[in-house]
């Protein structure tokens, strides 16, 4: 049965007992407590599906209220709409964020705030690098560029994810008139004290920083990878320098804010 507006569905792996449950099965509990019971008080699994009114998972009933209120008060779905697309590529659900967000990009459906739009497009250029499109995401950051150009609104790309930045930057020469926005982008980034061009992390670097929330330590880093220990010292040195920060907690609470992990999958280690 797939799940109804504002609920997500979990593929249940492990649930736990505790004793109380132990002797209600036992049959030496107080008479008091009636059946049918639920066994279990935690469990674990993975995200199998969401519903539609379901915009941000971790944020409970304020994500529910948003939806409520957007939906009654907003004329127009676009927000709803990336709200959503944000979820399922938060979720890895990269075909699912994309059909989603294609009637916003493709003007099928308005938005409230003017943008709303542009804020797409960043979710639209960071789909496409993960899935490899790279023509896709040149394209939507032409239209980013000329929509900023057009509106006087940079927001969007002045403060994009590191990836949506080393893309525009990496196409810098092959945007034809809008090589000079992006020029201004960049450079008002770094006004900003936002690095233009932030050094990419390897895709062995990227690999260990998703595993530092875990507190894991480097030895069982190091057999997760398949690597040695001094391999992984190595790489969480390259993390250190290209994050500019001295620690483990740092590193996490810099990745999360540079959108190389996302804020509600980690918990910060001390």
């Amino acid at each position: 049965m797939p799940p109804s507006a504002g609920q997500v569905r979990i593929r249940v792996a492990f649930v736990g007992l505790c004793g109380t449950d132990l002797h209600v099965a036992h049959g030496d509990m107080d008479q008091r407590v009636r059946t049918p019971l639920v066994f279990g008080h935690e469990m674990s699994g993975t995200v199998d599906a969401v519903g539609d009114e379901t915009v941000e998972l971790g944020a409970g009933e304020q994500a529910r209220d948003v939806a409520r209120w957007a939906r009654a008060t907003l004329d127009h779905p676009g927000e709803l709409l990336l709200l959503r697309a944000r979820t399922q590529f938060a979720l890895g659900r990269h075909a699912a964020a994309r059909k989603v967000l294609a009637p916003l990009l493709s003007g099928q459906e308005r938005c409230a705030l003017p943008w709303t739009l542009s804020e797409g497009m960043v979710t639209g250029v960071r789909i496409a690098i993960r899935d490899g499109m790279a023509d896709r995401a040149r394209r939507l950051l032409d239209r980013m560029l000329s929509a900023a150009e057009a509106t006087g609104v940079w927001y969007s790309l002045v403060f994009a994810t590191p990836e949506v930045i080393e893309t525009l930057t990496a196409s810098l020469g092959r945007l034809g008139s809008h090589d000079s926005i992006a020029t201004q982008v960049l450079m008002r980034r770094r006004g900003l004290a936002s690095p233009a061009i932030p050094p990419p992390l390897t895709e062995r670097e990227l690999s260990v920083l998703r595993l530092l929330p875990t507190m894991r330590s480097v030895d069982e880093i190091a057999e997760d990878l398949t690597v040695s220990p001094n391999t992984v010292k190595t790489h969480v040195r390259g993390i250190y320098s290209k994050l500019n920060v001295r620690s483990r907690r740092d590193a996490v609470l810099a990745a999360v804010a540079r959108g190389l992990l996302h804020g509600d999958a980690v918990a910060t280690p001390e």
